[in-house]
């Protein structure tokens, strides 16, 4: 069960969901980082530029290489201290292994997007693990992700804390390849 305090009552999720849509209470506006990493997501960017309820939401763009420049929200290429500057702001980002895995290992709440237009497929991979281990909240699509943005349910999901698991073969691996090419004692 969500819990969060409510003034000074003990509401659960739906009962404040109730209150504030019953009631002329709004949302404070919320703003939020979307990244899509070095590679460009053209069509989450002007989804979420010209998405109709974004008077809840203060989009800041960072829009890689992309050929979409955002009309309604300040926007950016890149920029090198990223997760320095916007550490305390809600994240949507692509579904590239970069993002995700420090998103997670900062546990920096996010909701996932996978990049469909990419030739290969690698970020619907992650995004279905992400989803199965309930990391973080996954949107296949923009009619789930617009969704999820107007109902707010992104902001009640508790997710299984993750605990990264260090790579510790490199030695062994290293290893193996010398001894396969006769070049012991050698470090690669």
């Amino acid at each position: 069960m969500y819990v969060l305090y409510c003034n000074a009552f003990l509401c659960s999720k739906q009962k404040l969901v109730n209150v504030i849509s019953k009631s002329n209470l709004q949302w404070p506006i919320m703003k939020i980082l979307v990244t899509v990493g070095t590679t460009s997501f053209d069509t989450l960017i002007q989804f979420l530029d010209e998405f109709v309820s974004s008077n809840n939401y203060e989009f800041i763009f960072q829009i890689a290489d992309g050929i979409y420049i955002p009309k309604n929200h300040e926007y950016f290429r890149f920029d090198n201290n990223l997760w320095e500057k916007y550490k305390d702001t809600f994240v949507i980002t692509h579904c590239g292994a970069g993002s995700f895995y420090y998103l997670l290992e900062q546990h920096i709440k996010f909701i996932g997007v996978p990049n469909l237009e990419r030739v290969d497929q690698h970020q619907t991979d992650i995004a279905n693990f992400v989803r199965s281990e309930n990391l973080s909240t996954i949107c296949f699509d923009f009619e789930e992700l617009g969704q999820e943005l107007s109902s707010q349910h992104f902001l009640f999901f508790v997710s299984k804390p993750y605990e990264k698991d260090s790579f510790f073969k490199g030695c062994e691996i290293s290893k193996l390849i010398s001894c396969n090419l006769n070049i012991k004692g050698k470090v690669l």
